[in-house]
């Protein structure tokens, strides 16, 4: 996207289980592959984890709630990063299935002819937000690389050198705003930015930083496990539902945002998807 022109507002997106669902998904798998194999190892009775309250949390962090929820066997077999090295593992050789939520990416695309950018924010480590990343735009096939939409990467990689915390916290909305505003020179008003999540932990991070008692600018996922935020009033499964709430929210006409997304994907059925601002 061009910075010469004025960005007039930010989507932000997670990226496991909203613009990527089946990577949350393969994330839930891995952990719980994880906890069974060290369960049984250790002739422990398995664990099934209760997504609905876990979803979203980095494998360590789960690896703690679980001890704290009253799983004291765990404690001392593994560390918590210990556990997370293992998920780790079993991601290395399983993929989820890369295919971005359908009409995401056009959307976001189309959302450039009206100056409005998009970032990405995610508690998951960078290789492996790169990788879903590109995957995604592989299989959307509209002619884009992931920096012609998302010039902004924020991942867990920057938390440790920014002295940053991880989702729940707001610090990840935050920097990722800062960088917006180093890269653009434009320094967004929170009420002028809408964020994409999926879980709890996601949710209260984006609301935290928005900073606003109404809760309409976190649209939240609701087809990767997690129960609906307390606050949240769009509560979502698919992305063209959304198109009123992105109209609605920047000031664009909603009709010419639907001819927009439908012209994105008319230019890529015919291989004419043209550099747009």
């Amino acid at each position: 996207m061009d910075f010469s022109a004025e960005w007039r507002g930010v989507c932000a997106w997670d990226i496991d289980g909203s613009l990527v669902p089946d990577s949350e998904l393969r994330n839930q798998r891995g952990i719980q592959h994880t906890l069974d194999v060290l369960c049984d190892t250790n002739g422990l009775d398995r664990i099934q984890i209760e997504w609905k309250t876990y979803c979203g949390n980095s494998e360590d962090r789960i690896y703690e709630m679980l001890i704290t929820a009253g799983h004291d066997d765990l404690e001392g077999l593994l560390q918590p990063l210990e556990f997370k090295a293992e998920c780790l593992k079993y991601f290395s050789t399983h993929d989820p299935d890369f295919t971005p939520r359908e009409d995401a990416i056009e959307t976001m695309i189309a959302l450039q002819s009206f100056n409005i950018g998009s970032i990405a924010v995610s508690n998951s480590e960078g290789r492996r937000v790169h990788r879903a990343l590109s995957e995604a735009f592989k299989i959307a096939d509209l002619g884009k690389q992931v920096r012609d939409v998302f010039p902004i990467v924020v991942t867990s990689d920057d938390f440790g050198p920014n002295q940053l915390r991880a989702k729940p916290s707001q610090q990840p909305y935050w920097y990722a705003h800062g960088q917006t505003m180093l890269l653009s020179g434009v320094n967004i008003p929170r009420n002028r930015m809408l964020i994409f999540e999926d879980s709890l932990p996601g949710v209260t991070s984006a609301t935290k930083f928005i900073g606003s008692p109404q809760m309409d600018q976190v649209i939240q996922w609701k087809d990767v496990g997690a129960p609906q935020h307390p606050h949240t009033i769009h509560y979502m499964t698919r992305m063209v539902d959304c198109i009123s709430v992105i109209a609605a929210r920047f000031g664009i006409n909603e009709n010419k945002l639907h001819d927009a997304v439908a012209n994105v994907k008319r230019c890529a059925n015919i291989g004419l998807v043209r550099a747009i601002r």
